[in-house]
């Protein structure tokens, strides 16, 4: 029997996945298509165990890996088979079988096809819409209703009506009833004879910030006592009764000028007074007592002092605290600090911070750090943002990992890495002097 197959079959048959091909090569069997033996009782145990389970059982499984094998023979095989030539000789209750198990969903066959048909009949005649709905209004009218458990009644009241509740009205107040606290009477008493100051806490507790200076709620924020300024009350407080209209008669009045607080003036800091030309006689001369030099924001000295200091700095063998700070520091004035830290065993302190020191110089100068190993603090801050990068940030982070002495780094990172190594160093560094103090307080 050669049935004539619809494309819907065989697009669902070139579909098949692995799963399918497990039941139709069950059919196949019953149809004597791949293996010779007609009676089941020739079939190994193996294959009559098979006939009789679900397609999950066609499939043997070894634990981690699936075999590559299907009733004997390798799932190669199969793919030389005529898919056509199988159909062809397959009964139509067969064919109707297979269909229904192919997977719905499989993404070859088009959405019309996916859907089987839910019926065999044949048509009775043409479709004919308004025939349909005069036979469906017809039925409807003629089939009898569904039979109530309690029968419908005209007149009668079943439940209860609903009755929604009455919601007293609520007069609005100020978010606290005091008429349940305290009575009026009682708080005008109580306010007629507070002082100023309590008024002022009392405004601040309440929340009244237009009221109140920014030295007068901070004090009541902190529980602070009022002092002598701050202690008069710049402001309108409204004691009102709920059933009076009129709060002018409740109220207590004073200045209605929010008074600011008074600026502090603070005084300019004097101008650097350090005498350059004496730092660098002593400095020369190995003075013991000059142990700290600074220079900070003295933009008016020369370059040719800050050389001679610089010069004179390497001279001394007591110097520890070296301040350079905001004096306009250029690659040239400041090559000399390079040998500095290279000669200098005393120096534990270097500030540096100018806005003309470029990238490079600032690696040699944290390089010539290694080689004594005795600084603990170095500032060389730079607002340049192009004067650093990457390259150069990665290369400062290094050598601060090789130095097991610095303790402060005074350096803008942009680099996240860069920040988190020198951080790291640092903490190194520190757990290094710990446990240092322990093992001397130990022995």
């Amino acid at each position: 029997m050669s049935p004539n197959l619809s494309s819907k079959q065989r697009q669902a048959c070139l579909g098949l996945s692995i799963n399918n091909c497990a039941l139709f090569a069950t059919l196949s069997i019953r149809a004597s298509l791949i293996f010779p033996p007609t009676d089941i009782s020739d079939l190994p145990s193996s294959y009559r165990k098979t006939m009789t389970t679900t397609t999950q059982e066609v499939y043997s499984y070894r634990k981690g890996s699936v075999t590559t094998k299907l009733y004997g023979r390798d799932l190669s095989e199969y793919e030389d088979i005529d898919i056509d030539s199988l159909l062809t000789k397959l009964t139509p209750e067969e064919l109707e079988e297979l269909n229904s198990e192919v997977d719905p969903d499989n993404s070859l066959l088009p959405p019309s096809q996916r859907c089987r048909d839910q019926t065999t009949k044949s048509p009775t005649g043409p479709f004919r819409r308004e025939e349909l709905l005069k036979f469906l209004e017809e039925k409807a009218k003629n089939e009898a209703d569904w039979e109530e458990k309690v029968p419908f009644k005209q007149g009668v009241k079943r439940g209860k009506a609903y009755v929604p509740s009455v919601v007293e009205e609520k007069k609005e107040t100020f978010g606290i009833d005091l008429a349940k606290a305290l009575e009026m009477d009682e708080v005008e008493i109580a306010l007629s004879e507070a002082t100023e100051n309590d008024l002022v806490d009392l405004a601040g507790i309440l929340g009244m910030h237009s009221m109140l200076t920014q030295t007068q709620y901070h004090n009541v924020v902190k529980g602070k006592s009022q002092d002598e300024e701050n202690s008069s009350f710049s402001g309108m407080l409204f004691i009102s009764d709920e059933h009076d209209d009129t709060a002018v008669d409740n109220c207590v009045l004073s200045d209605t000028v929010v008074k600011s607080t008074p600026l502090k003036f603070v005084p300019d800091e004097p101008a650097n007074n350090t005498d350059v030309l004496d730092c660098i006689r002593r400095l020369n001369e190995n003075d013991p007592s000059l142990t700290e030099v600074n220079i900070n924001n003295m933009k008016t000295i020369s370059r040719e002092n800050v050389k001679k200091l610089i010069e004179a700095a390497k001279c001394s063998t007591h110097l520890e605290n070296f301040f350079l700070a905001n004096t306009a520091l250029s690659d040239a004035d400041a090559h000399g600090l390079i040998e500095l830290l290279e000669m200098s065993k005393s120096l534990k302190n270097l500030n540096v911070e100018s806005n003309f020191l470029t990238g490079e110089f600032l690696i040699a100068l944290l390089q010539a750090t290694l080689k004594q190993q005795c600084l603990v603090e170095i500032h060389v801050e730079n607002q340049r943002a192009a004067v650093l990068g990457n390259k150069v940030e990665m290369e400062l982070a290094r050598i601060v990992e090789e130095n097991d002495s610095l303790l402060r780094v005074g350096i803008s990172f942009q680099s996240m890495d860069a920040r988190y190594r020198v951080s790291y160093a640092i903490e190194k560094n520190y757990e290094r002097l710990r446990l240092q103090r322990v093992q001397a307080d130990e022995e």
